[in-house]
């Protein structure tokens, strides 16, 4: 009987170290994940760059690095709604045809007030962006006519293809993490992308302009990943790498 109780209490006490440990790592690993900042439009942390109108030109190569069209950035002043407004503009080459995707963003807060995707994949889309409110028209995929679309998200939001000038405004460093609110308005939820910096490279464009570059690992509620290769100056984005490949050919900025 002695015998008997004594290996009861050896295996309670193997449970109960077996659930504490189960305990801490879990605490652990969601710390961690609170931990992580979290920046959104305005935030304090954001140091701003002074934003001068450019155009970027790259290669567009997919994961066997064959070549699929030349991509083209455009960044210049403008306004939405008598509201000073920078552009972004952004011509992508394919088999059937160029999509252009414009945005407009307010520069002292990186904050988007306007998109205009006109052809995607994902269908087509103008939308009007006030903080955390999205006003517009979009017609999804395989659907013949524009909806209205009103979305008010729980937080004010960065669009997803402007995250460049975000992280550019950072106070980058290695292994340093942050996360970004933003909009996916098909399924009308807040979606967050995650970002850690990996290190540091030089990246030179193919005419030879060279970048000291902060390589960023991206991964998106939707589970998709991106790299981003990010210099202090124009056009910020010097190389990217998941999906599609873009590999800076050269770039033209306004003084």
């Amino acid at each position: 009987m002695k015998c008997k109780t004594n290996l009861f209490g050896k295996a309670f006490m193997v449970f109960l170290v077996f659930c504490t440990v189960f305990s801490l790592n879990c605490s652990r690993s969601g710390t961690n994940a609170q931990d992580v900042p979290i920046v959104q439009p305005g935030d304090s942390s954001l140091r701003l760059p002074e934003l001068k109108p450019f155009t970027a030109t790259y290669k567009n190569v997919n994961r066997k690095n064959e070549f699929l069209g030349m991509i083209t950035t455009e960044l210049k002043p403008g306004s939405v709604d008598a509201q000073p407004a920078f552009w972004w503009i952004c011509s992508i080459e394919t088999q059937k045809g160029t999509i252009v995707d414009s945005i407009a963003f307010d520069p002292n807060t990186l904050a988007p007030l306007y998109r205009s995707f006109p052809h995607s994949k994902k269908g087509y889309h103008f939308l009007k962006i006030s903080g955390n409110k999205v006003d517009g028209k979009i017609k999804p995929p395989e659907q013949e006519q524009m909806q209205s679309l009103t979305i008010q998200f729980e937080r004010p939001i960065f669009e997803s293809s402007l995250l460049d000038f975000v992280l550019a405004a950072l106070p980058l460093e290695k292994d340093y993490p942050v996360k970004f609110p933003y909009g996916n308005y098909s399924a009308k939820k807040l979606a967050w992308a995650f970002a850690k910096v990996k290190g540091k490279e030089q990246v030179a464009s193919e005419e030879g302009e060279t970048f000291d570059a902060w390589v960023v690992e991206l991964e998106f509620s939707n589970g998709s990943k991106r790299a981003l290769w990010i210099a202090n100056r124009a056009p910020y984005r010097v190389k990217s790498a998941g999906g599609w490949n873009w590999q800076l050919v050269q770039t033209q900025v306004e003084d």
